[in-house]
């Protein structure tokens, strides 16, 4: 599913601040040409101009929280738009929150990520990441995908030597994007 494209950057640098340190954008006193009317504009100028922007949007399956914008009644995810705004082009395809902080926009933690990338460090949902119970034969599995393709890393008598060899070979594929916990 591609993502929706952004307005210009120049654009959104007429209807945003962003603070680095913070993460925070809030609205700007935008230019009249950027409404239908000079009531809408009024009552945006009242209501909005310097104000923290974007609501708290719920992910799936426990995932936590995103911050979510609304510019000229298209929505778009807060920290497209600060990548937008910092580096002036769209990203490539997902921003990836280093700490796994969906609301947490400082720029220092967003980067540029594949698909594989971004789910590399996603944060584990069980006691050992890579690692599951086989009942039927008594063993801990340790699994890993990178880029589509599922690895096999062998059977241990516990989950922690399990999640040991996930670890090991998700340091060697994933690189700066592997998430051990």
């Amino acid at each position: 599913m591609a993502a929706i494209q952004l307005p210009p950057a120049e654009y959104l640098r007429q209807c945003f601040d962003y603070d680095p340190d913070t993460g925070i954008l809030t609205w700007r006193h935008r230019p009249i040409e950027h409404f239908a009317d000079e009531r809408a504009y009024r009552i945006f100028d009242t209501r909005y101009t310097g104000t923290r922007a974007g609501d708290l949007l719920k992910r799936p399956r426990r995932l936590g929280f995103y911050i979510r914008v609304s510019v000229d009644r298209r929505r778009y995810l807060a920290h497209r738009i600060i990548w937008k705004l910092v580096y002036g082009v769209d990203p490539s395809a997902l921003i990836d929150h280093r700490d796994v902080d969906g609301t947490n926009n400082r720029i220092s933690n967003l980067r540029d990520a594949t698909y594989s990338q971004n789910s590399a460090n996603m944060k584990a949902r069980a006691a050992f990441k890579g690692a599951k119970w086989d009942p039927r034969r008594q063993k801990w599995d340790a699994k890993i995908c990178h880029n589509g393709m599922h690895f096999y890393l062998g059977s241990f008598s516990t989950g922690q030597e399990a999640h040991d060899a996930y670890c090991a070979k998700a340091a060697e594929l994933h690189g700066e994007f592997a998430r051990f916990k």
